[in-house]
């Protein structure tokens, strides 16, 4: 399980910064996971995907299940990534 905190390594971080922490630390690129989910959706891959994705972990906008999903494909449990 990651611990996922910022520089200061004293405060946790947000969504979007724990997944792309975690996703450096597998040598992993943001195109890679929307590749991921689009196949773990069976949702064709657009150009929009990443935006979407990235907007909604920027607004704890993404559904339980795309969270899900997520935690999924990087091997992590679903409240390090998305506490609440």
């Amino acid at each position: 399980m990651a611990n996922v905190y910022n520089k200061n390594m004293n405060t946790k971080v947000s969504p979007k910064e724990a997944v792309g922490q975690i996703m450096e630390a597998q040598g992993r690129r943001w195109n890679w996971l929307a590749e991921q989910i689009a196949e773990a959706t069976g949702s064709p891959m657009h150009d929009s995907t990443l935006h979407r994705i990235l907007t909604g972990m920027e607004g704890h906008r993404l559904t339980p299940e795309l969270k899900a999903i997520i935690a999924g494909i990087l091997g992590e449990p679903i409240n390090v990534l998305f506490p609440r």
